[in-house]
């Protein structure tokens, strides 16, 4: 009797896989059937075999946190919102209530939901600190996450201290494709944004916060992604109160060594006077240097390229100084030197504001490669040109006869 009942069993599933076979289902899915694996309502969304759903999404911040250059990352503490239509809630929802709040745990076992997370997280670098589904009568569903989430960034600094960042949230369904699940932003400022003050006491400020969706495929990956753009901008003030102002200060004190008496007694005063406004300037170009955020990343930056120009200038007095010193001591030629010297009165100060306006219009990292040829090539020429000119004047014999005759 019993091996009558197992030959039975045998030929009924037989010929239900050969029914399932000839009327298209996959064998997989009779299996599912046989073992009572059925998919239950809450893995079958709403338009299965319909439409894509759409899922309004929302993302606030409440607070920003570190924001580390050299590791890639920032830091937000944040509350996430997304909603979506199912009539097949509204059965949840008690008689005597227009709405039903449930955890998060227990709604994963009564309704479907789109598993939307952030994609762009570091790894182990998010956290929910609270989280609840409601549900109400009309089938709307909304879920509100509050979570604290370390975020993958690329950040530019080419424009130190006028840099410009964008830290991006980057959201998406962990398991539904694109013509599955649509992410759409919510038109209402109220579910997404910045609390206002989040950047007091730091050193940026908030520029603007967007909200937005794309469509993105990466092989056979195809994701409906929301993202929420937030635009900062470094408060560059004290930087400048800080770096730029003493290095120009120091720029503009190297100009005084032309200034000085033009007698032998002062040759040492001009020499000393040149000389540390030299070192200084290398001192200033090392502390900043330290403040400059992730320079192995960054390679040179706008802060680089004003400090090397003020070395550079603070070097052309130090080295036209010597040249009249020259003039003076080694060919024997006080005129020209006093030539010289009244014309350097005039072309380091004009060749070092020259220098100045050019960078400080010029602060965009678009800029940064053609700013960095511009202005070597035209230091070099400026240092190099005079110089040869100088020189030239030297060993020229006419200058040799005007001297002889103020002699005479």
């Amino acid at each position: 009797m019993v091996a009558q009942s197992s030959v039975l069993l045998v030929a009924v599933a037989v010929g239900s896989l050969a029914f399932a076979d000839a009327s298209g289902n996959s064998l997989h899915q009779v299996a599912r059937h046989a073992v009572g694996q059925v998919p239950s309502a809450t893995e079958i969304r709403p338009g299965q075999g319909l439409r894509p759903d759409e899922v309004r999404f929302g993302l606030f911040v409440k607070n920003a946190y570190n924001i580390d250059y050299a590791g890639g990352e920032f830091t937000v503490d944040m509350v996430q919102t997304s909603q979506w239509s199912d009539p097949r809630v509204i059965s949840l929802v008690p008689p005597n209530s227009m709405n039903i709040t449930l955890p998060t745990e227990r709604a994963v076992e009564l309704m479907w939901l789109p598993d939307i997370v952030v994609t762009n997280r570091a790894i182990k670098g998010s956290e929910v600190i609270s989280s609840a589904v409601f549900a109400d009568r009309n089938g709307i569903v909304s879920r509100v996450e509050r979570r604290m989430a370390t975020m993958k960034a690329l950040f530019k600094v080419g424009s130190f201290p006028f840099d410009v960042q964008q830290l991006l949230i980057k959201v998406a369904s962990s398991t539904y494709m694109a013509n599955e699940v649509l992410l759409v932003p919510f038109e209402d400022t109220a579910f997404f944004g910045m609390r206002e003050g989040c950047f007091k006491g730091k050193d940026f400020r908030l520029v603007n916060v967007s909200l937005s969706s794309f469509t993105e495929q990466d092989a056979s990956l195809l994701k409906s992604r929301g993202v929420l753009n937030i635009t900062i901008r470094r408060d560059s003030i004290k930087y400048i109160q800080t770096i730029c102002v003493p290095s120009m200060l120091v720029l503009v004190l190297s100009w005084t060594v032309v200034y000085l008496p033009f007698v032998g007694h002062f040759t040492v005063p001009r020499v000393t006077t040149a000389l540390v406004t030299t070192l200084c300037a290398l001192n200033l170009q090392i502390k900043s240097a330290s403040v400059v955020p992730s320079r192995s990343k960054a390679g040179i930056c706008w802060i680089d390229l004003f400090q090397e120009s003020c070395v550079v200038l603070n070097f052309m007095g130090l080295f036209c100084n010597t040249l009249v010193e020259s003039a003076i001591y080694t060919f024997d030629k006080p005129h020209l030197a006093k030539n010289m010297n009244s014309e350097l009165k005039y072309l380091l100060p004009c060749i070092s504001v020259t220098i100045m306006i050019f960078l400080f219009l010029r602060t965009d990292p678009s800029e940064l490669h053609s700013s960095k040829v511009i202005c070597r090539t035209f230091l070099f020429l400026m240092l190099t040109g005079y110089s040869l000119w100088s020189i030239i004047r030297m060993y020229s014999k006419e200058d040799e006869e005007d001297d002889d005759e103020k002699g005479a």
